[in-house]
């Protein structure tokens, strides 16, 4: 680990004047000659053996994974091959000094550097705005660098929404974006180009009060679009775009709408009011994506404004459970459908007792396209998610839907026996900015007694435009963790729990057998705790943990 040293960093920037002989007056003046403009940037969209790899987004860190949930289309489903079946493949947790209490939430990489050599991003989470950034070397797994605001820019620890901050991203600069509060901030390295440099604080876009829905809303989520615009949604319903450049990521050049009537924002009426609790996604075409706790929503820019192309609300249910985080959805929209004959659809899970995965047309609905008996006309499926119990009154899934082609993913995060725990909790509503049962369930899902179990496969159909269920494992027990997806080794993966001990489970995409079991250890720091499961350029898969992170490395 480097000292410490400030990080203040001066740009110096050089304006060069020149003097010109004035001409004869006989002479004409020089015609102005504009400057070229910059060519656009370009990608490439990783090869995949079932062609159903979204486009890639020109602005983001070529890379297996530069955001969370993967991509723009949070798909969470890399084409790059992970652990096989009868591979050797170790495992390593990697625990970080300098982490506060709390959890790593999973990795980033890099584009390539010149020396041909990429980083690792990470952020820890401890429920105040002192989120460290850890910058790593994925080969050797050393820290780079961390930077705290406490030590880098000597700015004390508040409290703050523990959703404030965890949605950064990589774009193609290699530098980091986080939203944190009411704030956008970009770090990167202070030698540019220079990856083992340390980080620096390259800029920071405090959002005017326009941007927000009252003093204490804050940014939940953020995304990025093909043109180079950032794209973020507040816990309170406003939605916003500005430039990743950081020399126009400014109020200048800012658009944003509401969710919400501003009238029910300036008076602050919670109940009029309808909240975000996740991330957003966009798609090539300029729509964007956010599900609030009432509807889901795309947006497109017209005539120079940001607009609401189309809300459809859905089932939201009655309240929040021990993995909930609130009425309504638990998960970041995902995108489906990446080739030009496809459909296309928003897909969510919604928040009745018993979830059911939804389906939306994402764009133009068909026009042969009847809908659904007694619910709006955009819902293409609607379709209840039992895990195999068809007298199951209840389930849960706070996570992101992992979708490839027309298959959805979805893992089982309802806590068994919780009735025993509850009376407990009574007296309790927070633990740090955590809601005490979300944060009490995130440890209870390595009890034997209280882990959930259950692992579904959901695939929509073209020709009869309905969903079913493909298969359906009774088995897993995924507590908390967001899966990941690998078309090139046809496996699903997941961090699981067997008998109290974590490790990496990994099931046949096809069949939903368990095909794969590497065990971590029964160390309660091992728990990815609502982290994601990234992976790497090299086909390993990184998870974030408590104080620290885990790495599932297949050793070809």
């Amino acid at each position: 680990m480097r000292a410490r040293r400030p990080l203040a960093l001066a740009a110096a920037v050089t304006c060069a004047t020149a003097s010109v002989a004035l001409a004869a007056a006989s002479d004409p003046a020089p015609a102005a000659v504009a400057a070229p403009p910059a060519p656009a940037p370009t990608c490439v969209t990783l090869a995949s053996p079932d062609g159903l790899e979204p486009p890639c987004n020109p602005h983001l860190a070529d890379s297996t994974w530069a955001m969370g949930h993967r991509n723009s289309y949070a798909q969470a489903s890399a084409p790059v091959a992970g652990p096989r079946p009868g591979e050797q493949v170790r495992h390593e947790y990697q625990g970080l000094g300098d982490m506060p209490v709390g959890v790593i939430v999973g990795a980033l990489f890099s584009s390539p550097y010149p020396d041909g050599k990429r980083v690792a991003w990470a952020l820890g989470v401890a429920g105040t705005n002192d989120n460290p950034i850890y910058k790593i070397d994925p080969d050797t797994r050393e820290v780079i660098d961390v930077y705290t605001r406490l030590t880098d820019e000597a700015e004390l620890p508040t409290g703050t929404s523990a959703l404030s901050g965890i949605y950064v991203m990589v774009d193609r600069d290699n530098h980091l974006i986080q939203p944190l509060g009411r704030t956008i901030r970009v770090y990167g390295d202070s030698v540019p180009g220079d990856r083992t440099s340390p980080i620096a604080a390259l800029h920071t876009f405090t959002l005017p009060d326009r941007a927000l829905c009252g003093a204490d809303d804050e940014i939940v989520g953020q995304t990025m679009l093909w043109n180079g615009k950032v794209a973020f949604v507040t816990e309170r319903g406003m939605v916003g775009l500005v430039p990743r450049d950081i020399t126009r990521m400014d109020d200048e050049h800012l658009l944003v709408a509401s969710l919400n009537p501003r009238e029910a924002c300036e008076t602050g009426e919670e109940e009029a009011l309808e909240t975000v609790s996740n991330s957003l996604a966009a798609d090539e075409f300029g729509g964007i994506f956010p599900v609030t706790d009432h509807a889901q929503y795309r947006l497109d820019v017209r005539a120079g404004e940001l607009d609401v192309t189309w809300r459809t609300p859905y089932q939201r249910g009655s309240g929040t459970s021990a993995s909930r985080q609130d009425a309504g959805s638990g998960s970041t929209p995902t995108l489906m459908g990446t080739r030009p004959q496809d459909d296309k659809f928003v897909v969510i899970t919604d928040g009745q007792d018993l979830t059911h995965l939804v389906l939306m047309w994402k764009d133009t609905i068909p026009a042969d396209w009847a809908g659904l008996p007694g619910r709006p006309r955009r819902i293409a499926c609607e379709f209840p998610i039992d895990f195999g119990d068809p007298s199951r009154t209840r389930s849960s899934s706070e996570q992101s839907v992992v979708v490839r082609g027309y298959s959805s993913l979805v893992p089982n995060n309802e806590l068994r026996n919780m009735d025993l725990v509850d009376p407990l909790l009574a007296p309790l509503t927070e633990v740090g900015n955590l809601p005490i049962r979300l944060a009490l369930a995130g440890f209870l899902g390595q009890s034997p007694l209280h882990a959930p179990h259950g692992f579904e496969r959901i695939d929509w159909n073209p020709r009869t435009r309905t969903c079913r269920t493909v298969w359906v494992n009774k088995q897993v027990s995924i507590p908390n963790g967001v899966p990941n997806m690998s078309p090139s080794s046809r496996m699903v993966y997941g961090i699981g729990q067997r008998r109290g001990v974590w490790g990496l489970e990994g099931m046949d995409f096809r069949t939903g057998r368990p095909v794969l079991w590497v065990r971590g250890s029964a160390h309660p720091f091992e728990n990815a705790y609502y982290s994601g499961l990234q992976t790497a350029p090299d086909g390993s898969l990184w998870s974030g943990a408590t104080l620290g992170f885990t790495v599932y490395d297949p050793l070809r």
